[in-house]
């Protein structure tokens, strides 16, 4: 079966090859495609100050962005991550090849390509869409990415696709095999409808967006189902005084069981601010309602629900940037968990070292209390050498 999607690959390669032929100078040619993506190599080194241990994780991570307009009406996407594992890591780690191989989707489109003791190699598509477009109107099939939170930080809105903040190597987020019809209003309003039939029982996810702008506040209203709950949102944007203000609230009430269950919340609010000098600061917290005790400190690395964005109950997050010069950039964020001093602490240093490519450093680490005992748990180090490309 994946063994298709390899092949659905190639023959989409030399489909869109075909969007280099125009019928004449002076129109629009009736296939076009268009090809970027990336190339990095990110060495990290995790050391384990509990148990006194350290390991290695070496990723070359090759990024493939593919386009095919037809007309001016529908085009095709196309996109995928290809990644190379190699270290100490995969070695220690139990079931690590069968963790990268686990594709949530409808239908599996992540698989293993090579694997042994010490290497893996692993490719995911993560965007196969069809789109279709009719003045206000626009329709999406397939694995997409919906992106419905408004917020920087945390997104109790995001229904489709919520994702690991800390995880910084994906910034493009993971997608959803979906169907979605958006149409726009003449007032500036947009309807949303989106439905992703769920891989498993009880994973369905389908919900109506509404969006608008009032009193200078971008506003939208959501209400569905999310997997095995009734759910209902609520976000906004805009601005206080000076300052960006958001926010994103949800409900998750289950609903086999209605009248014996309770609901659950997940909300976050925060500001950001740029100085007249250029810093960058951001404030941002985050309410949900937990199941089970919160954990410590190295579990900030953690699987996204939109019910559960962090596994405690309430998280703060302080961050500050300051662009040095036009090449160089650097950043910093606390997040700080009450509940048994959970504190994640990553600074950033980015360098841009040409035309495409870019130098960064990044820095984890994270502390937290262990029967009342407060102490650093683990850090790790990120090398990021980052080329991009773009063909056409």
């Amino acid at each position: 079966m994946k063994g298709f999607y390899v092949i659905g690959v190639l023959l989409w390669s030399l489909l869109a090859g075909l969007g280099r032929v125009s019928a004449q100078d002076d129109s629009v040619p009736l296939l076009r495609y268009h090809l970027h993506g990336y190339l990095k190599a990110l060495p990290s080194q995790t050391f384990d100050h509990i148990n006194k241990d350290n390991y290695g994780l070496y990723i070359v991570h090759n990024r493939i962005n593919q386009e095919l307009e037809i007309g001016t009406r529908s085009s095709w996407r196309l996109e995928m991550r290809n990644r190379i594992f190699t270290g100490d890591y995969i070695q220690i780690l139990p079931g690590y090849a069968d963790l990268l191989e686990l594709d949530r989707g409808l239908v599996d489109m992540t698989f293993n390509w090579l694997e042994s003791d010490d290497i893996i190699g692993n490719t995911t598509i993560d965007r196969l869409q069809f789109n279709w477009y009719n003045g206000p109107l626009e329709i999406t099939l397939g694995r997409q990415r919906i992106n419905w939170g408004m917020h920087t930080v945390w997104n109790p809105n995001d229904w489709f696709n919520s994702y690991n903040f800390l995880d910084f190597d994906y910034v493009e987020r993971p997608g959803s095999d979906a169907a979605r019809v958006q149409y726009a209003l003449a007032n500036g309003s947009k309807w949303e409808l989106a439905y992703s039939p769920g891989k498993f029982r009880n994973d369905d996810v389908g919900a109506i967006k509404y969006a608008f702008n009032t009193h200078t506040y971008d506003v939208q209203l959501l209400g569905g189902i999310y997997r095995d709950n009734v759910a209902a949102g609520l976000g906004f944007a805009g601005n206080l005084w000076q300052a960006g203000w958001k926010g994103e609230i949800s409900w998750f009430h289950p609903y086999p069981h209605f009248s014996d269950t309770v609901a659950r919340w997940s909300a976050t609010t925060g500001i950001d601010y740029v100085f007249p000098n250029g810093w960058y600061t951001q404030l941002a917290w985050l309410y949900n309602e937990v199941t089970g005790a919160a954990t410590s400190g190295a579990a900030f690395v953690y699987t996204s629900d939109a019910r559960q964005l962090m596994p405690f109950e309430h998280s703060l997050l302080l961050q500050a940037g300051y662009p040095v010069s036009p090449l160089l950039q650097v950043n910093a964020a606390v997040i700080f968990a009450p509940e048994n001093n959970s504190t994640i602490f990553f600074p950033t240093v980015s360098y841009s070292l040409g035309d495409n490519l870019v130098a960064a450093a990044i820095l984890q680490v994270y502390a937290g209390s262990i029967e009342d005992n407060y102490q650093l748990q683990s850090s790790a180090v990120f090398v990021d050498l980052k080329w991009n490309f773009q063909v056409r």
